[in-house]
C-alpha cells in the first residue's frame, strides 16, 4: 500500500483521538528512500506511520494498522 501526502505546505490533519486540528511534524531524516515506479521517494518509518494512523482514527485506519502490524 502507498499513502501520498503533500508535503509542500505545513501539513494538517485532524486528531481524532484529541478532538484537534495538528501540524503533521515530518522527521525527514528518519525517512527511508526507496525507489517506486522510478521515482526515488522518502517513506515514513512504519513506527511513525502508525502512530499518525492511530490519531487519525478512522475505520480505513484501523483497517490499515491491523493490517500493517499482521505481517
Amino acid at each position: 500500500y502507498i499513502e501520498i501526502g503533500d508535503t509542500s505546505t505545513i501539513p494538517r490533519f485532524y486528531n481524532r483521538r484529541d478532538e484537534r486540528w495538528e501540524d503533521q511534524i515530518i522527521d525527514y531524516a528518519s525517512s527511508h528512500l526507496m525507489t517506486l515506479y522510478c521515482v526515488e521517494a522518502a517513506v515514513m518509518p512504519k513506527d511513525e506511520l502508525l502512530r499518525y494512523k492511530a490519531r487519525l482514527d478512522r475505520e480505513v485506519d484501523h483497517q490499515d494498522i491491523e493490517e500493517i502490524t499482521s505481517k
